[in-house]
Order: C-alpha cells, then structure tokens, then sequence
C-alpha cells in the first residue's frame, strides 16, 4: 500500500470498527479504538462520544478514560481532562501520571 498516508489508515479504522460495533454493539474496545482514529483525524467532538460510550459499557476502562482525558486537553476542556485523571488516579496510577505530564 505505497503512498497511503496515516490519516487514510485512520479513516479505513474508523470504517472497519464501524462494522464491527455494528456486528457487536457492546463491544467497549471497538468504541475506544475507533475514538482513538476519529482522534488522530482531529475529529474531536466524534472521539470524545466514542470514548464515553466504551466507558459507559465498561467502567473501569482505564485505557479509554486516557484517551478520553487526551481528547479533552485536544480541546482545552481542562476540567473534562481532570476529571478523567481523578478517576485514573484510582484505576490506573501510571496512565494517571501519564495523563497529567
């Protein structure tokens, strides 16, 4: 695949896991890796919501609530981003600490 560039990788991502939500709606990591595309595509607003809704099926998602504290500071939402520390600091201490530097 010469000549394809990361954000059309991020885009065909962002397809696949379509289908796969599609397939299996409750699957919480297809939600995380698909707002960790829309992410990288600067598609904040998108990412956030994917983000939330794998957390919503799985609490303690340590992984989503980083990517969701990382699309928060993308936006300057620094009390979204503290939020999503504060919850890491219980779940997760590294990605916490990782998250705040």
């Amino acid at each position: 695949m010469a000549g394809v560039t990361n954000l059309e990788r991020y885009g065909e991502a962002v397809e696949e896991l379509s289908k796969a939500i599609e397939l299996r709606p409750s699957y919480a990591e297809a939600y995380n890796e698909m707002g960790y595309a829309l992410h990288q595509l600067a598609r904040y607003g998108e990412a956030i919501q994917k983000y939330q809704i794998a957390i919503k099926q799985k609490a303690n998602y340590a992984s989503a609530h980083y990517n969701l504290g990382m699309a928060y500071l993308a936006i300057n939402d620094r009390n979204g981003a503290l939020e999503q520390y504060r919850i890491l600091e219980r779940i997760d201490t590294g990605r916490a600490t990782k998250l705040f530097n």
